[in-house]
């Protein structure tokens, strides 16, 4: 008879692919002129960043006195704040990724 062990397995959530997605429905949203959804999906992704990171983009909201405005300047408030969590996605290497790849001759 063989024994064996039950060991159970949880297959890590693919996180750089949620935020890939979110960030592609930003772009398609804003190219498409749905300033609603473009606001929403924004704040959306920050609620799916680490704590340090959502903290200082809440922040920045707030400093920027961004809300929800279905209008151009709503949309330009938003494009701030939205280069501004960008930026910190970018300094935390969790966007524009860099890797090396080393060759041998």
């Amino acid at each position: 008879m063989v024994e064996y062990e039950e060991t159970k397995f949880t297959k890590p959530l693919g996180y750089d692919n949620i935020l890939m997605q979110q960030i592609s429905r930003i772009a398609q949203y804003r190219s498409g002129k749905n300033i609603e959804l473009y606001e929403e999906s924004i704040d959306t992704l920050v609620l799916l960043l680490p704590k340090d990171i959502r903290d200082e983009c809440l922040k920045q909201k707030e400093k920027l006195g961004v809300k929800y405005n279905i209008s151009t300047e709503g949309k330009e408030l938003y494009d701030k704040y939205f280069i501004s969590v960008n930026e910190r996605l970018e300094q935390r290497g969790m966007i524009f990724k860099t890797r090396t790849i080393k060759t041998y001759s």
